[in-house]
């Protein structure tokens, strides 16, 4: 059986159309970003693939951070609920076995 022409299997890596490694070109199309790209080049005398490698790199490191400080606000969260939940009183002393009313060998009681 033929594959479909769109499948990009192991042969569509292998032949460098997916390689991570190429130069990639970038279009923008937008004449905000443009005009602020070319007077950022012109202001900082940067060419501007070192201004958006800057850039990215500037919000890359800012997602990380972000992230790193949920992760940690979420430890903090869980750890919070565990101590007052094991300092919450016993509210029904009995054995589970008693509450659930099962006997030893498991029939109800």
């Amino acid at each position: 059986m033929r594959r479909p022409r769109y499948h990009r299997g192991p042969d569509w890596i292998r032949r460098g159309v997916c390689n991570a490694r190429r130069a990639m070109s970038i279009t923008i199309e937008n004449a905000e970003v443009e005009a602020l790209l070319a007077d950022l080049t012109e202001t900082t005398r940067r060419t501007a693939p070192d201004l958006l490698l800057d850039l990215l790199r500037r919000e890359q490191a800012r997602m990380s951070g972000e992230a790193e400080r949920r992760i940690a606000e979420g430890l903090a969260a869980d750890e919070a609920m565990r101590r007052r939940w094991h300092a919450s009183p016993v509210v029904d002393p009995r054995p589970i076995e008693q509450i659930l009313a099962y006997d030893e060998n498991g029939l109800p009681v």
